[in-house]
């Protein structure tokens, strides 16, 4: 065991328990992390068992661990944002790149850390993605892709080649970009939609082709107004 990396997962949800089984299919390849629990804020999840790991604590066990791999196993970009900048500040922590045995990740491809790829999920070649990153089951991102921070793309989505998806870009299950379509940051787009010309910031797009039907406030925490692509210039 002293050969094993520590590591625990700061979530309790369904994509907490997403990541915990990643991380148990690395080990079944070759033995890589020990796995100690999870991390929640809810003191009612505190003691509980979940997929077989217990809920160690909140965010203050991590005084008692510096140095400790932590995955954010959330889904959601925004919060994982918040999650992420909070816990750095905070906490001596080291975010893992997790990828599941049966991902692809070509050449001259540069993943962020804290970035979490499923299995069957394919990042071809020549692309950025940035830190904290979210890609699902089947998801697929092409050559000269340039993926910020926090964006979470969900199963079965294809991105085309030559696209910009800005910070905490969220595409909804089966979502398919075209070339150079780019998407502005904090937005939304529905599940099995078809984004086929460049979405704005901070709104809900739905359809095949994609329209926005809904603005969104901007997070708190970014500008008002962002131009597309400029937090990857």
């Amino acid at each position: 065991m002293s050969d094993l990396k520590n590591i625990v997962i700061f979530g309790s949800g369904g994509w907490a328990r997403e990541v915990l089984g990643i991380v148990e299919m690395i080990n079944r390849q070759s033995a890589t992390w020990n796995i100690l629990g999870l991390l929640d804020d809810d003191p009612k999840q505190h003691g509980s068992v979940i997929a077989g790991q217990t809920v160690l604590g909140g965010s203050d066990w991590l005084y008692e661990h510096p140095g400790i791999n932590l995955v954010i196993g959330i889904g959601s970009s925004i919060t994982r944002k918040q999650i992420a900048e909070r816990l750095m500040v905070q906490f001596d922590i080291v975010f893992p790149i997790i990828i599941h045995p049966l991902a692809y990740v070509g050449p001259r491809v540069s993943l962020g850390e804290g970035s979490v790829l499923h299995a069957y999920s394919v990042a071809t070649v020549d692309l950025q993605m940035g830190r904290h990153n979210l890609l699902n089951v089947g998801a697929m991102v092409s050559h000269g892709n340039r993926i910020a921070d926090y964006v979470s793309i969900h199963p079965h989505c294809n991105v085309s080649g030559d696209v910009t998806l800005c910070e905490g870009v969220e595409l909804g299950t089966g979502t398919d970009v075209i070339q150079g379509a780019n998407i502005g940051s904090y937005s939304i787009v529905g599940a099995g939609s078809v984004v086929v010309k460049p979405i704005e910031a901070c709104c809900v797009a739905v359809g095949a082709p994609a329209k926005p039907i809904k603005r969104l406030a901007p997070p708190m925490f970014a500008p008002a107004a962002v131009p597309l692509g400029s937090e990857l210039s």
